[in-house]
């Protein structure tokens, strides 16, 4: 069965990138390129009507929306590789709710401190657009995520346990943008290891340098 990823180089396709090199299965990669309205074409949005990355075709299923996508390379393909718990388990169902987590939770309030209090030059409003006290919210849900991660770590050194899964890929690739995008501080030391750990995966470099 053939899979291709449908991508732009260092979005959220990363993740998806990040995942199929983490599992090892082959893959197709199609970059597009949306100054050339790659992304509008008929033949893309036949497979996300979103026109929007990243788009994954396995045999006959479309898929689009990267944590769908993860879940679906986890459930189809991560379990046979120790990367994914199993249907039925406790640990498959809070695998679920961490990955969902990060994207509701972390990554809303990331974009929302770049949006009100950053200098990105894309994603943050002009100063006197910004709202401070907005941007105090997003910093201080932030905060309370990354206490929540020292929590969860306390005891494991992943996110399920003693080992690597497609779970830290979802969750790490969403805190550590609050760093890199945001300019926010990890004021945890198991935190900041968790996520040295994860990026210092060789399949994420492989990713990000695929892209």
């Amino acid at each position: 069965m053939s899979i291709t990823l449908y991508y732009t180089p260092m979005g959220s396709a990363t993740r998806c990138h990040w995942a199929l090199h983490e599992l090892g299965v082959p893959f197709e990669k199609v970059r597009l390129h949306f100054d050339k309205g790659d992304h509008k074409k008929p033949e893309f949005l036949a497979i996300n009507p979103n026109g929007k990355v990243p788009a994954l075709v396995d045999g006959d299923v479309k898929l689009f929306e990267s944590l769908a996508i993860l879940f679906h390379l986890g459930d189809r393909y991560g379990v046979s590789r120790g990367l994914w718990p199993a249907s039925g388990t406790d640990a498959r169902s809070e695998a679920y709710v961490w990955s969902v987590w990060a994207m509701v939770e972390v990554q809303t309030t990331v974009f929302e401190y770049i949006k009100q209090g950053g200098e990105h030059p894309r994603l943050s409003l002009p100063r006197d657009k910004q709202h401070k006290d907005t941007a105090d919210r997003a910093l201080a849900t932030w905060n309370t995520c990354v206490r929540m991660l020292d929590e969860r770590l306390a005891s494991r050194e992943y996110l399920l346990g003693s080992t690597f899964s497609l779970c830290d890929v979802a969750v790490a690739s969403v805190v550590g943008l609050g760093p890199m995008m945001a300019g926010l501080d990890l004021d945890s030391k198991r935190v900041s290891d968790w996520l040295a750990r994860c990026q210092g995966r060789p399949a994420l470099a492989r990713a990000l340098g695929d892209g």
